[in-house]
């Protein structure tokens, strides 16, 4: 099933970026909000069923058509019901009802009709495919590709896809039953709250830019979660009162990197909104693991004072290649207690299976994933130390989280890749806080 969706989101996205440049001038950003106002129209059941035969002959009605559509759609979904903020989401697509190119009459497969029109024609696929695959974050993989054909740098749409067998591993640590609340407090696209909400009973998130909460808002809309959503900052006081009001029992966030708010602000943030004994999931940089500054290490302590560090998993280098150049940890948490004398599993998945093809970005080829996966989950139900793999540790209120400095490392059991982006760490914060480098 991956594999086909895939191949008609490669192709439906080749189509619409051709179509695009070839008839309409729009912005990347502008592309990806459009095709999630698109599908948010779709929604709209009277909207759907006539907008391909209605309107041929007056293309302002059509666009007056459908941005009533997504008016209508956005207004309907019960978990986003703050008039004030809603408002705000329907002003991001505001830019649709000024493109007059959008409006041209165009030849598409032998008919005449606006370009807009066809666009959304093109788009039914995906619209299909949303509502079939509820667990797959289709937009997000839509726009990913999308970027293959852009002309700006991989992150000019604001989303980086965190990958679905990486969002499916973190789901599957939190063990989701039909009776938990899953929060996001910085859910994006709501990428992994797709994947963990699937399973769930309820799904919460928070976002803080309004054009990603808008996309969030397409894929809610489109798949028919359960779901509140929140535009606006999740550390704020009143958010986080409302959120309780859920009792969220599993977390999964994928935290912004090097903004105002530390990476492991987030994490214990989100931590603290959990019910007692819930379980809390993150993928972060490994330098939250383990950089020695004084802010990063009393984030460490604060955390685990409160909350129990039950596994951590440094995944592959190149996770995010090419969107992101950064080595990433997966952190999984007993939230509400303290972490005190526990022995916690840290495992290191140097290879997930997966290589990077200039073509297609990173690729299962031979479906190494499934079989990798379930070593790791094993070793770690098991609590089980596996020379390179994995080991068990108390952790230190300040110390390290990963595996690295855990293992017997005299002999020459790694790579020097390894040890490289741990030297880079060390070597900046020497810089940054004037002291001495030995070369």
């Amino acid at each position: 099933m991956e594999l086909e969706y895939i191949k008609i989101i490669k192709t439906t996205a080749q189509i619409i970026h051709n179509f695009i440049y070839n008839n309409i001038k729009l912005s990347d950003q502008e592309h990806a909000t459009f095709i999630a106002g698109s599908l948010i129209a779709l929604q709209d059941a009277t909207f759907r069923a006539t907008y391909k035969t209605d309107y041929q002959n007056d293309p302002d009605y059509f666009v007056e058509s459908m941005m009533s559509a997504i008016k209508h759609s956005i207004k309907s979904l019960k978990g986003f019901d703050i008039p004030e903020k809603q408002d705000i989401i329907i002003a991001e697509f505001d830019f649709i009802g000024r493109n007059e190119q959008l409006k041209n009459i165009v030849i598409d497969e032998g008919k005449e009709k606006p370009a807009i029109q066809a666009l959304l024609e093109k788009l039914e696929n995906i619209f299909t495919l949303a509502k079939t695959y509820p667990e797959y974050d289709i937009l997000g993989v839509f726009y990913d590709q999308f970027k293959k054909y852009s002309a700006s740098d991989q992150q000019s749409l604001g989303i980086v896809l965190t990958p679905y067998h990486v969002s499916d591993f973190m789901a599957t640590l939190l063990n989701i039953t039909p009776d938990d609340v899953v929060l996001d407090t910085c859910c994006g696209s709501s990428s992994l709250l797709l994947t963990a909400g699937s399973k769930a009973k309820y799904s919460l998130g928070v976002e803080l830019n309004s054009r990603m909460t808008s996309i969030s808002i397409a894929n809610m809309v489109i798949k028919n979660l359960p779901t509140h959503l929140w535009l606006g900052n999740s550390f704020d006081f009143d958010i986080k009162n409302e959120i309780r009001k859920y009792h969220p029992t599993k977390l999964i966030i994928n935290p912004p990197y090097a903004q105002q708010e530390k990476e492991l602000s987030f994490v214990e943030n989100g931590l603290d909104l959990l019910e007692p004994n819930g379980l809390g999931v993150v993928i972060m940089p490994v330098s939250c693991a383990n950089k020695q500054d004084i802010e990063t290490k009393a984030l460490r302590k604060s955390i685990l004072s409160k909350h129990t560090l039950l596994a951590s998993f440094v995944m592959p280098e190149q996770l995010f290649a090419p969107a992101v150049g950064v080595n990433t940890i997966i952190c999984l948490f007993k939230a509400h207690v303290p972490n005190e004398n526990y022995s916690t599993f840290l495992g290191y998945i140097k290879d997930d299976g997966f290589e990077l093809s200039k073509s297609e970005g990173r690729i299962d080829k031979n479906n190494k994933w499934p079989d990798i996966k379930k070593e790791f989950l094993d070793l770690y139900n098991n609590k089980q130390d596996m020379n390179k793999k994995s080991v068990n540790a108390i952790i230190k209120p300040e110390a390290e989280w990963s595996i690295i400095s855990y293992l017997n490392i005299h002999e020459s059991v790694y790579e020097d890749s390894f040890f490289i982006p741990y030297l880079q760490q060390y070597l900046m914060y020497q810089i940054q806080s004037g002291g001495k480098v030995n070369v």
